[in-house]
């Protein structure tokens, strides 16, 4: 990144539009100068807020409305413009701080505005185009590739802050490099440890408490256990282990007592079991005695009822004899009854028959005559009912006709519609052919567009590998830099060594000649006779061999940087070339490509999709003219057929004498009428006669059956009588009748069911006592009371046994889950301890919270950053100090003890040989070494952002401390900084700079703000 031209406008002490051209001054290096509070920081500061919307000041971060010009009024909009160029490509960045407006209409006219208006950014890219304002700070930065804490360390070296950097302690240069490297994860790491950590105590003490909440769960008996247990839970005692073997001791001495009273549980369920095995057999003893004597009594009453139930048995046997002579009896007067019925219907019959048969003969001949008259009659009547239907059939048709031909005019009229409606397709359908083949005419340039993609693909495919060659060359470039920097050095230092041997060399032969000088005789190199001082002889001879080797090596080295400073601006030329072998901006350009391709493609779609819908639409024309043909045929057939029913329907009427269906439906009813009462009168003769025969054919069949019937009455007649007479002969019971009034059959079969109550009875008592004898066998009667007094006794032992048993078991079961919950919960604890230990360990380790090594890993990396800082500081400082000074941190041993000093500096003096306090150095020697440590660790920012090439420094004054000769120093090796393309300015009102520096940014001050003006060489 380098800027070509700031804009400050009300901004600070500029009040009026000042624009600074960046790339005006011949040289690399230029000085800004004025007198102090002229407006020369403030430059710095206004291109640091046009890039990240704050000034540069990172103690004082000065933004908003505090920018605004106190010089210019609250009319003029404040804001700063910079036009800067990253790796070839040129952007422009608008920044407008927040600032306060006058009012410009009502009573406070003239009048500053209570409120700030908000401030603005825009960023114009290379290709024109205004970046979206949401986005521009992102986008900015990304572009940059640094922070703003980055850009300070890298761009501005800022009064009197490295200064502060060099002498602060490990703390607060910490806090500084883990912006700058990002190295906060180390901390979080730290803090991610003392998390786990905190957290194993937080399990540690959990664990504690469910361990003593487990204690309180134990039964204890032995005082021993309790106290100890007390002592615990109190935390007078830790030896949680020996505890547990104690309750494990313990938990089996209970278990051996729980084991002795499950056994005499035991033995009480044995001896309760036999006494309630006595008991059970004593209570059925005692049931068998009772049941005999109630068996006995009741036996008794049952042969005390033995005579009652012989003489019920008796009266039994009679009347049931009784009604069976009554049922006998019954069967012969019925068929007494039904022979003489019999013979009194025959008698009436045979007086009925000749009445019914004359009557029968007459209707008979009525019905015959009737049935012809009526028979001539129907003949006309069916006649006319075909006449009937033949006129309903003519009529059907001409209703049939009439209905079609609606039907088809109905048709008719669809068709009409449809042929319009199918003519109005047929014209959208070409309208909207026409206007696909419009499109498909205006794309006839697709394959040539696509060519031209094409090719413009391959020229961004080129431009992007040389983007990438670019990138590679400037990476080679810095490495070369890096290289030439080095060979400077030691050529720089080669050529000390070669004049110093060239002057301790002519010393030498001025000894070597003073040494031949003789009072009175003139000197060879001067001619002087006098000889008041003669140079004194060396010691140690320095050959010419040794100056030409020291020269060589001078000469060597003066080859190889030229080689390398050729090889950097080939690269550079090269570099450039690639650069300006392509215009414009490549992501832009790849943008409009894609934005081109995308388009081509949806042309292509399109005139595809035209094409397509250009073939389904002539496929569907083609339908269409199919459709209207048809539609046109189908119109004159209906007009035929429309025709050819009216013929039909004129030509029907011509056949039936009716004028209407109506008229021939009238007389059909007239004619169904008089046919009803013409069936009406013959049915009326018909239903007659056929009843007079129906009754002369039942009186004969009557006749008939009477005649077959009384032979066989009069036969049931005497043998029914015989049956009565001959029971009576064989069972003879004068009185029957007596007993069939005075007991009914439902009397007999509750007799009978007495009969079986009381022999059921009988046959259960003697069971019973059957029984009761076989089971008591000869045994005396129990005493139940001495027995219940012995099983109740044998309970309640039983009963105490029990519970102590299940309180022993209850107790050791409790114990025993108790006591594993503590193992487990104690193997956990344990565990969760190691854990503890291991973060512990590891916190104090990673945190610095060890003994005699305070130093946390956060230093410790950054240890590694300040190494390669220190060696490019080095380079410089060495340079600045004419070879006697470099920086050294503390050494690893000594850094963490009493405290963290890891990013301590020391300063080493190669003079001396001795290491000191960095705080011992002069003023001049503090900005020297801040200022080497200032470069050094812009080297390194810019090395760890890769890709990032900024060519631009700021160092702001400082200058004053230094001597002429560390000035000299310090401003040759800015100058060797300076070479390619990197710029560097010196804020400074030092006067001696002004004779080193030709290029100088002239700042000043009036009443009217800072002004600038450049002086050139």
């Amino acid at each position: 990144m380098k800027p070509n031209r700031l804009t400050l406008c009300a901004f600070g002490s500029y009040a009026q539009p000042t624009t600074i051209d960046f790339d005006k001054p011949n040289q690399n290096l230029f000085l800004i100068t004025g007198n102090t509070g002229s407006g020369k920081t403030t430059i710095f500061d206004a291109l640091v807020f046009a890039l990240y919307g704050q000034a540069s000041s990172n103690n004082n971060k000065k933004m908003g409305s505090i920018l605004q010009s106190q010089f210019s009024s609250y009319e003029t909009t404040p804001y700063v413009e910079l036009t800067f160029t990253d790796h070839g490509q040129t952007y422009t960045i608008h920044r407008v701080p927040a600032h306060y407006q006058v009012y410009k209409r009502g009573p406070k006219k003239g009048q500053r505005k209570e409120k700030a208006e908000n401030g603005s950014v825009s960023l114009t890219m290379p290709d024109g185009r205004i970046y979206p304002p949401k986005e521009t700070n992102a986008r900015i930065e990304q572009i940059m590739g640094l922070s703003k804490e980055q850009f300070m360390q890298v761009a501005m070296i800022a009064q009197g802050e490295f200064m502060d950097v060099l002498r602060s302690n490990s703390d607060d240069k910490k806090a500084i490099f883990r912006k700058l490297f990002h190295t906060d994860i180390y901390q979080k790491i730290i803090d991610q440890a003392n998390e786990r950590k905190k957290k194993g105590e937080n399990d540690l003490s959990q664990f504690k408490t469910r361990l003593i909440s487990e204690l309180e769960h134990l039964e204890l008996e032995d005082p021993v256990l309790m106290a100890m247990r007390q002592t615990i839970v109190q935390n007078q005692n830790n030896d949680w282990d020996g505890y547990i073997q104690q309750l494990e001791i313990a938990l089996e001495t209970e278990k051996q007592e729980k084991e002795i009273w499950i056994e005499k549980e035991k033995k009480a369920q044995q001896e309760r079991d036999h006494y309630y095995s006595l008991h059970q057999q004593a209570i059925q003893l005692e049931e068998a005695y009772q049941s005999l004597s109630v068996a006995n009594a009741k036996k008794a009453e049952l042969d005390a009822q033995k005579p009652s139930m012989e003489k019920k048995q008796t009266l039994i046997k009679k009347t049931e004899q009784a009604w069976e002579l009554s049922h006998l009896y019954q069967q012969y007067t019925q068929a007494l009854t039904f022979y003489k019925e019999v013979m009194d219907s025959l008698s009436q019959a045979q007086k009925q028959e000749p009445i019914l048969h004359k009557n029968m003969e007459d209707l008979h001949q009525k019905v015959v005559r009737e049935k012809t008259q009526y028979d001539a009659w129907m003949k006309e009547y069916h006649t006319f009912e075909e006449q009937i239907q033949r006129a309903r059939n003519i009529f059907d048709e001409i209703d049939h006709c009439d209905t079609v031909g609606k039907q088809v005019n109905e048709q008719i009229k669809q068709n009409e519609l449809n042929l319009e409606e199918l003519s109005k397709k047929q014209t959208t359908l070409k309208e909207d052919f026409d206007a696909h083949q419009t499109i498909v005419d205006a794309m006839k340039d697709l394959d040539v567009r696509k060519l031209q993609l094409e090719n413009q693909k391959q020229e961004l495919d080129v431009w992007d590998k040389d983007l990438d060659e670019i990138d590679a060359l400037e990476a080679k470039i810095k490495m070369q830099q890096g290289a030439y920097t080095n060979t400077s050095f030691e050529h720089d230092q080669a050529l000390i060594s070669y004049l110093q041997l060239s002057n301790q060399f002519y010393d030498a032969q001025a000894g070597l000649l003073a040494a031949k000088l003789e009072p009175g005789k003139p000197c060879p190199v001067c001619g002087s006779c006098q000889h008041p001082h003669p140079a004194t002889q060396q010691e140690d001879t320095i050959t010419k061999e040794d100056i030409n080797e020291q020269q060589a090596l001078v000469q060597s080295l003066d080859t190889e940087r030229e080689k390398i400073a050729y090889d950097i601006d080939a690269m550079t030329k090269k570099r450039q070339e690639l650069i300006d072998a392509h215009a414009g901006d490549f992501s832009s350009a790849y943008q409009m490509f894609e934005k081109q391709w995308k388009q081509w493609q949806d042309d292509q779609k399109q005139y595809q999709n035209s094409t397509k819908q250009m073939e389904m639409i002539s496929s569907q024309l083609t339908d269409l003219e199919t459709n209207l043909l048809t539609c046109q045929n189908r119109q004159q057939d209906l007009s035929i057929q429309k025709e050819k029913y009216r013929v039909q329907k004129e030509t029907l009427k011509k056949e039936t004498p009716f004028e209407s269906l109506f008229l021939a439906e009238q007389q059909w009813k007239i004619k169904e009428a008089e046919k009803s009462k013409k069936e009406q009168s013959y049915q009326k003769i018909q239903s007659a006669y056929e009843k007079a025969v129906a009754e002369w054919h039942q009186i004969t069949t009557l006749m008939n059956k009477y005649e077959q019937e009384q032979p066989q009455r009069k036969q049931l007649v005497e043998n029914t009588q015989f049956t009565f007479e001959n029971k009576q002969k064989e069972e003879p019971l004068e009185d029957w009748q007596t007993y069939v009034k005075q007991y009914t059959k439902e009397d007999v079969e509750t007799w009978k069911q007495e009969m079986d109550a009381y022999k059921q009875s009988m046959t259960t008592i003697r069971t019973q006592i059957q029984d009761a004898k076989q089971l008591i066998k000869g045994q005396p009667r129990p005493d139940l009371t001495s027995m219940e007094e012995k099983l109740k006794a044998a309970e309640q032992m039983l009963s105490e046994i029990s519970q102590q048993a299940m309180r022993r078991s209850q107790r050791f079961e409790n114990n025993q889950k108790t006591i594993q919950t503590i193992q487990v919960q104690w193997q956990h604890h344990q565990k969760a301890l190691q854990t503890y230990a291991m973060y512990d360990r590891l916190y104090r380790q990673l945190s610095g919270n060890v003994s005699g090594s305070r130093m946390d890993i956060e230093t410790y990396v950054q240890r590694t950053y300040l190494a390669r800082i220190l060696d490019a500081a080095n380079a410089r400082f060495l340079e600045m100090s004419s070879g006697m000074f470099e920086l050294r941190m503390k050494e690893l041993e000594s850094a963490g003890e009493g405290k963290n000093r890891g990013l301590d500096f020391m300063v080493y003096s190669h003079v001396t040989g001795q290491t000191r306090e960095v705080r011992t150095l002069s003023g001049g020697e503090s900005f020297m070494a801040a200022l080497s440590l200032a470069l050094g660790m812009a080297d390194e920012i810019q090395a760890h952002a890769s890709g990032i090439q900024l060519d631009i420094l700021f160092i702001d004054e400082g200058f004053g401390t230094l001597d002429d000769h560390a000035r000299k120093q310090a401003i040759r090796v800015l100058q060797r900084m300076s070479t390619g393309t990197k710029m560097i300015g010196l804020i400074s009102h030092v006067d001696e700079l002004k004779q080193a520096i030709e290029d100088q940014l002239i700042v000043t001050k009036d009443n009217k703000g800072s002004h600038i003006r450049w002086q050139i060489s």
